[in-house]
């Protein structure tokens, strides 16, 4: 019984430990996104500054 609650343990430290790595990932993921955005935003007012 008690090496069974140590192994559950082990595996939710696991689990958390993943969850972490993918929330960190999203964040990351979500920065790249914004500069991308920004990028695209800065490209849009080149163009247009050249259309003039």
């Amino acid at each position: 019984m008690f090496e069974q609650i140590v192994q559950i343990r082990a595996l939710l430290a696991n689990v958390n430990q993943i969850l972490q790595g993918l929330y960190q990932d999203r964040e990351k993921a979500a920065k790249l996104l914004e500069e991308k955005d920004k990028k695209i935003k800065e490209l849009e007012d080149k163009i247009k500054e050249l259309q003039k």
